[in-house]
């Protein structure tokens, strides 16, 4: 018997789904990843990190996850080092 066809899929899994899908197309690039643990979002270079969501996430919970993916997908899509350096 195989365990992985069986396995029935956390509910939270979906929402995870859609927000890097959400993630990617705000963000305008196919290979922006997004990976989820404990702690404060951030990203790095292609890689947005976003805390880790509850398994059954509270409207609430899906708001603030949503606009830190989408913060963080505006970053990816606007922001500029080399400007950034030359201002900061």
């Amino acid at each position: 018997m195989a365990s992985g066809q069986n396995r029935k899929e956390a509910p939270v899994e979906p929402f995870k789904r859609a927000l890097g899908m959400t993630v990617r197309a705000i963000a305008g690039d196919d290979e922006v990843e997004v990976a989820y643990a404990a702690g404060r979002p951030s990203s790095a270079g292609k890689v947005v990190h976003l805390p880790e969501p509850s398994r059954v996430p509270t409207a609430h919970e899906i708001a603030i996850l949503r606009g830190w993916a989408d913060s963080m997908a505006l970053t990816a899509a606007c922001h500029d080092e080399k400007l950034h350096n030359k201002i900061a």
